[in-house]
C-alpha cells in the first residue's frame, strides 16, 4: 500500500514537472499563421501583419524593424521560380546556400559590403519559394554593427528561419 501511494505521488510530481516545463517554453514563444506561413518568434516581439507589404516583427521597446517577411511576386502571371539561375545573378559579394525550408526551395544569403568608412559590413537573409512566390526573411541592420550576427535580431531571425512553414 506505502508502494502505491507513493509510485502515486511520483506520478503527480512527474506530471507537474512536465508541464511546469511546457508552460515556461510557451510564454517564451508565440507562434505567428495567417493561414499561407506559420513561424515561431520570442514573446517579447509583437507582429504586425501588412498584408503584401510584408510582416514585421518588432521589438516592443523599439520603434525600429527588427525583422521584414516580405513576399515578393504574388500572382502566378509574375512569379518567377526561385532557383540557381535566378540567385546567381545577385551581388557577386553575396554568398548563397541552397537548402529545404518546409519541403520548399530556399537561400540563405550572406552579404558583405563596403561601409560609409570603409568597414566591411556582413548581413544575412533567407528567400523561401511559397508556390505563388518568394518569401524574403531579414533581420534589420543596425548602423553602428558590422555584422548583424552580433545583434539580438539575428537570435530571432533563426527562430523564425527555423520554425517557417508554408502552409
Amino acid at each position: 500500500m506505502k508502494k502505491i501511494f507513493l509510485g502515486i505521488i511520483g506520478l503527480l510530481l512527474v506530471v507537474i514537472m512536465v508541464s511546469g516545463c511546457t508552460d515556461s517554453v510557451s510564454q517564451t514563444t508565440k507562434h505567428f499563421d495567417n493561414g499561407v506561413i506559420a513561424f515561431d518568434y520570442p514573446s517579447n516581439m509583437v507582429i504586425e501583419d501588412h498584408g503584401i507589404y510584408g510582416i514585421f516583427v518588432k521589438d516592443g521597446s523599439t520603434i525600429e524593424v527588427s525583422m521584414l517577411i516580405k513576399n515578393y511576386n504574388t500572382s502566378n502571371s509574375n512569379y518567377t521560380i526561385l532557383s540557381d539561375n535566378n540567385i546567381k545573378y545577385l551581388d557577386p559579394n553575396t554568398n548563397a546556400t541552397k537548402k529545404i525550408i518546409s519541403g520548399r526551395t530556399a537561400y540563405d544569403l550572406v552579404s558583405k559590403s563596403i561601409g560609409k568608412n570603409g568597414e566591411t559590413i556582413t548581413s544575412y537573409s533567407t528567400f523561401i519559394d511559397i508556390g505563388t512566390g518568394q518569401m524574403d526573411i531579414s533581420p534589420s541592420f543596425e548602423s553602428n554593427i558590422n555584422d548583424q550576427k552580433d545583434t539580438s535580431f539575428y537570435k530571432t531571425y533563426q527562430m523564425i528561419v527555423n520554425s517557417f512553414q508554408v502552409k
